[in-house]
């Protein structure tokens, strides 16, 4: 049988073609149906607080539990129809591309994702990771520096750029859109309006940071701050759930009633993938001397010791962990006279 490569050839064209139509329109779907989101949020603001879920993705040590963990967390929320910001670094983005295309494909489609992004070692703006004294170069001298490492791959071992595409612009290119929401946990000032400078030139609309009340519209070196009275690790709870001491419903209750009941509060509720599975982080041992996490080891780094030293959870905190989140996602999910679960992109659109 003779083949017709002129016809193969356009029949492949229109399959490429009409996948490439299917994501757009569903890119397209997903925008709009958080715009709408985001309007309800604003009318209802003066009766309600607002839970923003988190995952903070960084395990390249175990990088196919990390994968699982990624996937997981999107079906619970899908499960329940509630948004989740999910913040990716460099190191492990780089392996979900190469690794694990499925992962990449839900961030991009999923109508209750909003891909955000943060930085972690070897990064040298890491808090307390200044490895190669930046706090030494002018302003413009950071600025080219640190533009290379938003727009390049890290070498794990050198904590060096390498050449291949990577970082904030890498994540952006991939997902198609700006990561929306972005780290502005570095160590010096000037380090911090450089960078706001780098992530507001590439799309980003809000930094985080920690440690205080954050009010709505406030900024910090020109970009605006994602609203935090309330920060809940909730992974930190794991062990009283086990044991019958909390519930989501009276967890939640008793953070809301310390920080003043609201309306209108802003409670960041946080996990990390590897919450699931190990206990600690995994890549400290790779760059990090003490338990304080303030003294970085120096490069090059021995890469096989976050697997040597990881602690892993039992099958059974593993269990618990993932229910004591779902009950979480559950409760704000079906209290809607209470909380209004928002994502990235409604918070923007608020403030």
């Amino acid at each position: 049988m003779k083949i017709n490569y002129v016809v193969l050839g356009i029949i492949i064209l229109l399959l490429v073609c009409s996948c490439t139509q299917q994501e757009e329109n569903s890119r397209s779907a997903r925008q709009t149906q958080r715009a709408s989101e985001s309007d309800t949020a604003r009318e209802i603001a003066s009766d309600t607080n607002y839970v923003n879920f988190a995952l903070n993705v960084h395990d390249w040590v175990f990088p196919e539990q990390s994968a699982d963990a990624v996937l997981k967390t999107i079906e619970i929320h899908e499960r329940y129809n509630v948004p989740v910001d999910i913040f990716v670094d460099d190191q492990v983005f780089q392996i979900y591309v190469e690794e694990y295309p499925e992962v990449i494909q839900k961030l991009k489609s999923s109508s209750v994702v909003t891909v955000c992004y943060h930085i972690r070692p070897p990064t040298p703006t890491y808090s307390h990771f200044d490895i190669f004294d930046l706090s030494t170069k002018t302003e413009d001298e950071l600025y080219d520096i640190l533009l290379e490492y938003e727009e390049h791959a890290i070498n794990l071992e050198t904590a060096l750029p390498e050449e291949k595409a990577g970082g904030y612009e890498f994540v952006k290119d991939t997902i198609g859109y700006a990561p929306v929401t972005v780290s502005l946990l570095f160590n010096t000032d000037t380090e911090k309006k450089v960078m706001a400078q780098i992530y507001k030139e590439k799309g980003a609309k809000l930094g985080i940071t920690h440690g205080k009340t954050i009010k709505s519209r406030q900024t910090l070196y020109g970009m605006l701050l994602r609203p935090e009275d309330i920060e809940i690790k909730w992974y930190e709870q794991l062990y009283r759930y086990m044991n019958g001491l909390v519930t989501a419903e009276s967890y939640l209750t008793s953070q809301i009633e310390q920080a003043g009941n609201g309306p209108g509060l802003f409670v960041n509720l946080k996990m990390h993938e590897n919450n699931y599975y190990t206990s600690g982080t995994t890549f400290d041992p790779v760059y990090i001397l003490n338990a304080n996490r303030e003294t970085p080891q120096n490069p090059p780094y021995d890469l096989s010791l976050g697997e040597k030293n990881a602690e892993y959870k039992t099958a059974e905190e593993t269990e618990a962990l993932w229910q004591w989140y779902e009950d979480g996602v559950a409760y704000v999910a079906e209290h809607p006279e209470l909380y209004t679960a928002v994502g990235a992109e409604d918070i923007a659109e608020m403030v």
